[in-house]
């Protein structure tokens, strides 16, 4: 007895040929997919490091807590697809970035070289992901733009096969 299969399909519009689903999408589309997904991944990082940067604040160097604006910033550009304000978190994991480099030059303790190893790592990974969501935000149209701002999300249907 054959056992039935699940497909997970991101779009509504579906079309059956030969009893096969195909997936009519465009580029528009997959852009807007890829810009939301983006958004979510992105806007967990700002939440990170504006908790870092208040806990360093209020623990070990208080003007910490005025540099939290960076990721806020941020945060509110993500979520608004608004470049501008993008770009200030761009600078921010940048000048975090280059700060990590002269730290690695000084530190002499080898777990601090680890953790400061797999940080900027992720910082560029995190930089990746900002070059990729402000590419999207720029080819998508402002319908598209419009529609993300206002809580569109993709749907996943789900095909079982028997």
């Amino acid at each position: 007895i054959p056992i039935g299969q699940v497909q997970e399909v991101h779009v509504s519009n579906l079309v059956t040929n030969n009893n096969l689903p195909t997936i009519n999408l465009t580029i528009e589309g997959l852009n807007k997919i890829k810009t939301f997904q983006y958004s979510k991944t992105l806007k967990c990082f700002c939440i990170f490091d504006i908790i870092l940067l208040l806990l360093n604040g209020v623990f070990i160097y208080w003007p910490l807590i005025f540099i939290a604006f960076m990721p806020l910033s941020g945060y509110y550009g993500i979520s608004k697809y608004k470049v501008c304000y993008i770009n200030i978190y761009t600078c921010f994991i940048f000048t975090n970035l280059i700060s990590k480099f002269i730290y690695f030059y000084y530190t002499q303790y080898i777990t601090s070289v680890i953790f400061n190893i797999i940080s900027i790592f992720i910082n560029i990974w995190i930089l990746e992901l900002l070059y990729k969501f402000i590419t999207n935000i720029k080819q998508l149209s402002q319908e598209s733009i419009n529609d993300l701002i206002n809580g569109w999300t993709p749907h996943t249907q789900n095909f079982i096969f028997i």
